[in-house]
């Protein structure tokens, strides 16, 4: 049977950066987008914490050497500079399969830049 599993997920990360006039997509530091396992393109769900708000878009690799989080376009208009934000992106696959395999779960207390 398949089933939807959470594959990639970063956790409370405080954004610092906002871009209204880019292409539709969240930012992600290319050093998080490594070891949290997101792809770039991959649809991924983002969470405003501070808001309760959600929205899907799709990811983008960021500056290589920063744990930068930034919403764009029209994530940048749910997001507030200061807000905790979670991404999250998911993959089907056959439940055994599901049982293997250990997904990163990437904890991000705060950012550097």
């Amino acid at each position: 049977m398949n089933i939807e599993v959470q594959k990639s997920k970063i956790l409370r990360a405080t954004i610092l950066h906002a871009h209204l006039n880019f292409i539709s997509s969240v930012s992600i530091g290319d050093d998080l987008v490594e070891a949290s396992n997101f792809v770039e393109f991959e649809k991924v769900r983002s969470v405003n914490i501070t808001k309760g708000e959600m929205i899907e878009t799709f990811a983008i690799r960021g500056e290589r050497g920063t744990d930068v989080i930034s919403p764009n376009s029209s994530s940048a208009r749910k997001a507030r500079i200061g807000a905790l934000y979670s991404n999250v992106s998911f993959a089907k696959m056959e439940s055994e399969e599901a049982k293997r395999i250990n997904f990163p779960l990437y904890f991000l207390l705060h950012t550097t830049n």
